[in-house]
């Protein structure tokens, strides 16, 4: 894994909270930075997300993809579908459970980080969610 590592040793549970949230910010924000997990196109892949299917998600969400698992991809998500995202990072996930979803579906997605606004990246992923 390329990047800086979190130590945690002699950390409190307040000031390790302020970290992950800084590395997640961090992450989102810059994400061709290094940082101390690998975020991207790579990681995604690395957890079993098709390359056909990342190609195909605005690239500005899936570059700042950090997420911990591929459940958005193996998920049964039947059209009409009310859909839950509790650190819901970037969006690539999102992305994908709103596609099965379907129009007459709906998201909530919730994260612990703001982001800065990203004006090109956030439009172009704020029009798939609205369209």
């Amino acid at each position: 894994m390329r990047g800086r590592y979190i130590r945690a040793d002699s950390t409190s549970p307040d000031e390790l909270l302020v970290k992950v949230l800084e590395a997640y910010s961090s992450a989102s924000d810059n994400p061709s930075d290094s940082h101390p997990f690998p975020p991207g196109f790579d990681f995604a892949l690395s957890l079993g997300y098709p390359v056909e299917l990342l190609r195909s998600l605005p690239q500005s969400s899936v570059a700042r993809f950090t997420g911990v698992s591929n459940v958005s991809v193996f998920a049964e998500i039947p059209a009409g579908s009310i859909v839950l995202d509790l650190g819901c990072g970037g969006g690539t996930d999102s992305l994908i459970a709103a596609a099965k979803a379907g129009p007459g579906g709906r998201l909530y997605l919730v994260d612990v980080v703001v982001c800065k606004p990203v004006p090109d990246a956030g439009k172009e992923i704020v029009d798939l969610w609205t369209a």
